[in-house]
């Protein structure tokens, strides 16, 4: 490490992918369940 410098994690892009693909899922307005349960899952 450099001075100065700061490590930054950063998920690897197939995770990336993974969580957006799970998040889009559970905001489907085609999906009835209420707003709260869909933020707990």
């Amino acid at each position: 490490m450099s001075k100065g410098k700061e490590w930054k994690a950063k998920p690897h892009l197939k995770s990336y992918q993974k969580l957006i693909r799970k998040l889009k899922q559970l905001a489907n307005r085609n999906w009835s369940i209420s707003l709260d349960n869909r933020i707990k899952k």
